[in-house]
């Protein structure tokens, strides 16, 4: 069997189980709602990434403002939902679901919970993305408040990671460098540190510095900064394979910038006005 047709069988048996689920124990039950989320994130994982969100967003619709018996999962039915547009670029409709997913999952597991965490997380990168940079930073402030409330420091890894991811996004956008210093400094990475492969912060920091360096129009400098960092991405630990990934395929990006500036097919690119 190819893998091809393995994965439109996987497909066929999620949408026969979420079918037979909602047809047998009704769409509010927390057992279709799973099936369902297994079923868009199946259809994802073949590139149909908006038949599935558009499938999630359908069944959403039918429940009309009345939450069913699970919250929590309702709320990650959200939370998928939001992450499936975000990746076809639909900034506004993803950035609502995240909202309502935290929203959901936080009254229902507390701030605390890995997957109001992963809302939040969602969020704040859906917000950077469409270069709403006051409101990422609000939405990241606000997410620190709760934390701390429950205790959490507000120097917690993965919060000082995705305030250094949030600084990495504005520097590529060519956002001016007093607001991206501004983050920086959100993720206790405004000031050189010495680079390891483990260390996400100083990697999306140095990256971040390159992308200035570009839009400054130091071409020099922001090769350098992609060659301290290109060896050590080969070292990354596998827990950081998706923010390897970004990276690699960010530096990519920079260094086909660079080559269309220095050939003079781009012209190099000014700093944008802050939002």
């Amino acid at each position: 069997m190819t893998h091809g047709s393995e994965h439109k069988e996987d497909i066929e048996l999620r949408r026969l189980e979420f079918e037979l689920l909602r047809d047998s124990v009704g769409a509010r039950d927390a057992l279709t709602l799973v099936a369902l989320n297994n079923y868009a994130i199946a259809l994802s994982s073949v590139g149909r990434v908006q038949e599935g969100a558009q499938t999630i967003q359908a069944v959403l619709d039918g429940f009309k403002g009345r939450l069913p018996d699970d919250h929590a999962v309702f709320g990650e039915l959200h939370s998928t939902c939001a992450a499936l547009f975000s990746r076809i670029g639909k900034s506004e409709e993803s950035i609502g679901l995240y909202r309502k997913a935290i929203e959901i999952l936080a009254a229902a597991r507390g701030e605390t919970d890995p997957a109001t965490q992963r809302a939040h997380r969602g969020l704040v990168r859906a917000l950077s993305r469409a270069s709403r940079f006051d409101e990422a930073r609000s939405a990241m402030e606000a997410n620190v408040a709760a934390r701390s409330a429950a205790g959490d420091p507000p120097d917690a890894p993965d919060l000082l990671q995705l305030w250094a991811e949030v600084a990495w996004v504005a520097a590529e956008l060519g956002i001016g460098p007093a607001k991206v210093d501004e983050l920086l400094a959100k993720a206790n990475a405004n000031t050189q540190r010495p680079l390891r492969s483990d260390d996400g912060v100083g990697l999306l920091a140095e990256q971040t510095r390159a992308w200035q360096a570009l839009h400054a129009g130091d071409l020099k400098a922001a090769r350098a900064g992609m060659d301290r960092v290109s060896p050590l991405l080969a070292e990354a630990p596998p827990a950081m394979r998706g923010l390897v990934a970004w990276l690699n395929s960010a530096a990519a990006r920079l260094a086909r910038r660079a080559d269309a500036i220095e050939a003079g097919t781009q012209p190099a690119p000014p700093d944008r006005p802050v939002p």
